[in-house]
């Protein structure tokens, strides 16, 4: 009896994989009518503002961090495959897919670009959650939830946080000056030295240092796993490391106008220095994250 019932169970599975990729395939048309203007929108300002270029990056990303972690999903999704348990619906899924479905109703009456970007990612980890289980979805959500760094603040909550660091990095940047001999005077975020005036704009505000090196500073967190205390150290020295390089960004601006030429304020190496900003803060925060690592390690060895 024993071995003809285990015959009948592999002679005839319960499981039919058809419909279920057949449901898959549905949902992902079903979000592309949903979402595809949205997500058409968040490419477009990533690809046309300096301050969210990094945004296009971000998909590649969650695509190799979840390449990474296929294994680890394999494993979980075969788990739950063989279970004989009855399927139970998570709540926490149906909570989320529904306060995104709303916040995408609300932000599509209001036209409000934001709401609707953010409405994005509850909406599809509660689907995750209801198709592919709980494990799995908290599995994939860090990867997914990287992308909402593509644009993660409303315009004009944005214009009003960073209007104040325009005003830092102006007047941050006209003591350095000062200090090191260069005549200077401050009128606003006008900077003026001896055969120029240095004009402290928008893109000079810290804005886009700050939004790559968050994002730098997550995406190191979820690759490292790291703990807690490390997670809340990497967010704040990111934010500290974007502001202090801002600065360092336009008084070298200053300098090299004032002892080399005017012309070298603007052009090619003005821009270029916001990318050796970046990548020395990305050098500097995976480090602090090993560093930070490596110390806990050796504690809890010696607990």
């Amino acid at each position: 009896m024993i071995f003809r019932a285990n015959a009948i169970k592999i002679s005839s599975p319960h499981k039919r994989p058809l419909p279920k990729y057949l449901g898959l395939l549905a949902l992902a048309i079903l979000f592309l009518q949903l979402y595809l203007p949205t997500l058409t929108e968040i490419a477009l300002i990533c690809l046309r503002d300096d301050n969210y270029s990094h945004g296009l990056l971000l998909p590649f990303l969650s695509i190799w961090i979840i390449c990474n972690a296929r294994l680890k999903i394999n494993a979980l999704t075969s788990s739950r495959e063989l279970e004989d348990k009855p399927t139970t619906i998570p709540i926490s899924g149906i909570f989320l897919l529904l306060a995104g479905l709303a916040v995408f109703i609300f932000g599509r009456q209001t036209q409000l670009l934001f709401l609707l970007w953010l409405s994005f990612f509850p909406t599809l980890i509660g689907t995750l959650y209801l198709i592919l289980g709980r494990d799995v979805a908290r599995l994939l959500a860090p990867a997914i939830c990287i992308n909402f760094l593509a644009k993660p603040l409303p315009d004009i909550l944005a214009q009003r946080i960073f209007n104040s660091s325009q005003t830092l990095a102006a007047r941050a940047s006209a003591v350095v000056l000062d200090v090191s001999g260069v005549p200077v005077f401050l009128k606003g975020n006008v900077i003026a030295i001896p055969g120029m005036d240095l004009l402290v704009e928008e893109a000079c505000s810290g804005m886009r240092s700050v939004l790559a090196l968050i994002t730098v500073a997550i995406v190191i967190i979820v690759l490292k796993n790291a703990r807690h205390i490390t997670k809340l150290i990497t967010l704040l020295l990111a934010v500290l490391l974007a502001v202090i390089f801002n600065i360092v960004r336009v008084a070298g601006t200053g300098l090299m106008a004032y002892f080399v030429s005017p012309s070298i304020a603007q052009g090619f190496l003005h821009s270029f220095s916001g990318a050796i900003a970046f990548l020395l803060g990305f050098a500097v925060l995976y480090v602090v994250v090993s560093k930070l690592d490596a110390k806990n390690a050796n504690v809890a060895s010696i607990i």
